[in-house]
């Protein structure tokens, strides 16, 4: 028979009753997760928690500092926020390695050389268009695919790169952090797992066409998954308020890279495009002139 273990919420204080083999421990009273002794569930190899390099405070500064940066936002955004919260979280993903083999066929432009004026340089010529056709083998080591939809939730598609190859990057234990778990369909992560590597794999075929820019290039891909795990990835979940309004902010836990929804200024919206449309009148009116 299992043995259960008490931990305490740290949101509430109530004890979290923990079965070894599991691992995660829910709160019934705030149903808050927890993510539990790593070296007690045993995790599959690559797999596990990815440490945080980012605290608190360095993670409340980097959001500070991202305040006041952005083309568009206001002038006194950084002066007027304050950040609500920046809470530490453990979002959870897929850790895929695949390997991809793929057949491509495009259409390549053929030149010839015009020798038709005697003592002038030759010119080239566009002949006509030849189908080329090649192949790609590749692996790829750690396509990440979010197991949560926390991420879409918050208006973001990603938050930058992760460190996972070495040794210090998976701890050992990762007790008591709050933590989400995997929710996302089986289907739904096959589908972005496919997208990402079709993606890869018709961008390596492009670069492998001879002359330049082809023409219609058509890929065939076969994915052939090699290994798949659960990684925990760290970050800050923060909001801050600006003018009576809320805005959703996140910080990688590994590389402190900031991204979120920053307020608009409109009158420097409007201010960019005026200036864009009479650089564009000013270099039309230049061309017109100097075509007569």
């Amino acid at each position: 028979m299992d043995t259960v273990r008490l931990l305490q919420c740290q949101q509430c204080g109530a004890s979290l009753n923990f079965v070894p083999g599991i691992a995660v421990a829910r709160c019934v009273y705030c149903h808050s997760a927890y993510l539990i002794d790593r070296e007690v569930i045993g995790l599959e190899s690559r797999g596990g928690f990815v440490t945080f390099r980012v605290d608190s405070h360095a993670a409340r500064a980097k959001i500070e500092e991202w305040l006041g940066h952005g083309l568009f936002s206001p002038s006194d955004l950084k002066l007027e926020s304050r950040i609500l919260d920046c809470d530490r979280v453990y979002l959870p993903y897929h850790r895929v390695r695949v390997r991809a083999h793929s057949n491509w066929s495009a259409e390549v432009v053929r030149y010839e050389e015009d020798r038709s004026r005697p003592g002038k340089k030759p010119r080239r010529r566009r002949s006509s268009w030849q189908i080329v056709t090649g192949a790609h083998e590749a692996d790829y080591d750690d396509v990440l695919i979010p197991a949560s939809p926390r991420l879409a939730q918050l208006g973001v598609e990603a938050i930058g790169t992760y460190e996972l190859d070495s040794p210090e990057t998976v701890v050992d234990k990762a007790s008591e952090v709050p933590f989400e778990q995997p929710s996302i369909p089986g289907t739904a992560i096959n589908k972005s797992l496919e997208r990402i590597v079709r993606l890869k794999e018709t961008v390596a075929c492009t670069m492998m066409v001879p002359g330049g820019v082809p023409k219609d290039i058509r890929v065939d891909t076969r994915i052939e998954v090699l290994d798949r795990a659960i990684v925990y990835l760290p970050l800050y979940v923060g909001r801050f308020a600006y003018e009576g309004h809320h805005f959703p902010v996140l910080v990688n836990g590994q590389s402190g890279l900031v991204q979120g929804r920053r307020p608009r200024s409109w009158p420097k919206v409007a201010g960019t495009v005026g200036s864009l449309c009479a650089l564009g009148a000013a270099v039309l009116y230049w061309l017109v002139r100097r075509g007569r």
